[in-house]
């Protein structure tokens, strides 16, 4: 197959890069996409999409695309507040209701001749904790795909196991996949964790390669943001500040090392955002997204290699398109 061997053992011997699931640089911008249990957190129907392509100029690079939606479902507004001693007694004195939230994900990704697709499906359930806190848990259920494209595939070896194996399923693969989600968040922090792919799927036979399974994918998210400039109301995230979002995201999978990413989002008055994440052991990424009115924002995102990879290809390239549509919409008496 067309560079497979060279790719897969470059791929094996650089363990920083073995995730076989998603990987985006502004996670921030759509953290539905790596926990369900994020649907419904927001007061606004929330539409994403976003294409990332890795490793340029490197021939089979991996490419990636994905569109989602998620509605919140009897969720209260949040509120505002002048000053933080009124945010204080509101919470002291009140209390959220549960609500509800719903999602799909629709995702393809490609590496040279191989393809993976998956659609599917989320319920969330909020719950309020104390204060301005709530929590979430949320199932994520789908069909998954795998295919390979013979009009990309050229075979140095005639027998190559991997490629007789694909011809022997078929060329295609599905399966069912499962996410679960768990969300602790306020109006001004999250943490939340997830586990992604838990249903393991063999691509090959045992004798061809160890890592040719769909492991788990565990992922942890933090983020905070903190108002630096206070243009009218303290306590209001969505008036004309200057606020920064501090964030971390943590993955693990079995047999490969943790991966950790640290990043830092400065959002100027809700006109103007620049960003910055460091990926431990794999590169620098550098983006920016401008608000398209108050319903629209796009972003771009570059990422520069540190890895091993560094000199064989130039980066990557990631672009999101996000919708915030219909506040408060949607009701329902269950």
């Amino acid at each position: 197959m067309k560079h497979l061997l060279f790719l897969l053992l470059l791929l094996l011997s650089v363990r920083s890069m073995s995730q076989q699931v998603y990987q985006f640089t502004q996670y921030q911008v759509n953290r539905y996409l790596l926990n369900p249990a994020a649907s419904g957190v927001d007061d606004h129907t929330e539409i994403v999409s976003g294409y990332r392509q890795m490793w340029l100029d490197l021939e089979g690079a991996p490419e990636s695309f994905y569109l989602t939606a998620n509605i919140p479902i009897n969720k209260q507004k949040n509120k505002t507040f002048k000053n933080k001693r009124a945010r204080q007694f509101y919470y002291s004195n009140n209390k959220y209701k549960q609500h509800h939230g719903i999602g799909i994900m629709m995702s393809k990704d490609e590496f040279g001749a191989f393809q993976k697709t998956r659609v599917q499906a989320s319920y969330a359930f909020h719950l309020p904790v104390t204060g301005p806190y709530r929590i979430s848990f949320s199932p994520r259920v789908g069909w998954g795909g795998t295919a390979i494209d013979d009009r990309k595939v050229s075979l140095k070896i005639q027998d190559d196991p991997t490629y007789q194996y694909f011809l022997a399923q078929g060329e295609n693969k599905n399966s069912f996949d499962l996410d679960l989600g768990l969300w602790f968040y306020s109006d001004r922090l999250y943490a939340g964790y997830s586990m992604i792919q838990l249903i393991p799927n063999n691509l090959t036979p045992a004798d061809v390669s160890k890592d040719a399974k769909m492991l788990a994918h565990h992922q942890l998210m933090l983020g905070y943001s903190y108002i630096v400039y206070h243009a009218k109301d303290f306590d209001d995230l969505e008036s004309r500040n200057i606020v920064l979002h501090p964030g971390a995201m943590i993955r693990y999978k079995a047999g490969a090392p943790v991966n950790v990413d640290l990043s830092l989002e400065v959002d100027f008055e809700q006109r103007l955002k620049i960003g910055t994440t460091w990926r431990m052991n794999n590169a620098m990424a550098f983006w920016t997204g401008v608000y398209l009115g108050k319903t629209a924002e796009l972003y771009y995102a570059y990422d520069l290699p540190t890895s091993q990879l560094q000199p064989y290809q130039r980066g990557g390239h990631e672009i999101t398109l996000k919708m915030k549509l219909w506040r408060n919409q949607f009701s329902t008496k269950f």
